[in-house]
């Protein structure tokens, strides 16, 4: 049993799908699923998978 496996059930045309995921998946889908829909920003799904803790700050040097 791998404890760092998540699933999800989706409806399909086809049926109901079960779904492995991450908990960052999960967590991914769970705060689209709130917005159907509605394009999200970058910033609000780090903070959503980021919740208990800061979340990850990207930064790029250029030459």
């Amino acid at each position: 049993m791998d404890l760092n496996a998540y699933t999800a059930c989706v409806h399909h045309p086809t049926g109901v799908q079960e779904l492995s995921l991450t908990m960052s998946e999960l967590k991914l889908l769970a705060r689209m699923a709130e917005f159907p829909g509605r394009a999200m920003e970058r910033a609000e799904l780090i903070d959503a998978c980021f919740t208990e803790s800061a979340p990850l700050e990207t930064s790029h040097q250029y030459s």
